[in-house]
């Protein structure tokens, strides 16, 4: 079942003294026991209780720089026999250097190349202290269920404090589309219709 626009809006209205933290990051993989983070981007907003336009208070992009496990990864699947290659590509799993090459990480000479890099815990610890410098933040990202516990488990492994990320309410934005767009789209499509001739 779905929300209304009302439902929705009444929903929302929870959050209205909440600073929004838009964020996604950039990965090397799905799995964070094997991939790094190498970008986080964020936009700090103020809603506004939604009565008027939202005001956006500040941002943060940064990236990492790959780790020697990354780059170890990088090299062995650089050097795999064509077969392997191919057989990755009807697997539909993509290697590192072509996930990366979806957002220009590495890529020499570009503008990405020059902008600044830090190690990964860094990169994670300036992102907390980035969203912990705004009152009563709330994280506000599409598919939480990956970014959120990603984020957490490398800062984990690094021996960054956990609760720093996890006492943080999370919007996500999936949800909202699965619970509110999806529903409106096929009410406004109205009742499938048989074959058109």
């Amino acid at each position: 079942t779905g929300m209304s626009v009302d439902q929705m809006f009444r929903e929302m209205d929870r959050f209205k003294r909440n600073t929004w933290i838009f964020f996604d990051t950039e990965t090397t993989g799905l799995k964070p026991g094997s991939a790094q983070i190498t970008e986080i981007a964020a936009v700090a907003v103020n809603p506004h209780g939604f009565r008027e336009s939202s005001d956006i208070l500040g941002t943060f992009n940064m990236k990492s720089n790959f780790t020697e496990e990354t780059l170890d990864i990088i090299q062995k699947q650089k050097e795999l026999p064509d077969e392997e290659k191919e057989e990755m590509k009807r697997k539909r799993r993509m290697s590192v250097p072509e996930i990366l090459s979806m957002t220009r990480h590495g890529v020499k000479r570009s503008e990405f190349d020059k902008s600044f890099k830090t190690d990964e815990m860094s990169l994670i610890e300036g992102f907390i202290d980035f969203v912990e410098s705004y009152p009563n933040p709330m994280l506000v990202i599409q598919n939480a269920d990956f970014d959120v516990p990603f984020t957490v488990n490398r800062y984990e492994k690094y021996g960054g404090d956990s609760q720093r990320i996890l006492k943080l309410p999370v919007l996500d934005t999936k949800v909202i589309i699965q619970m509110f767009l999806i529903p409106t789209l096929k009410e406004l499509a109205g009742p499938p219709t048989g074959d058109r001739e």
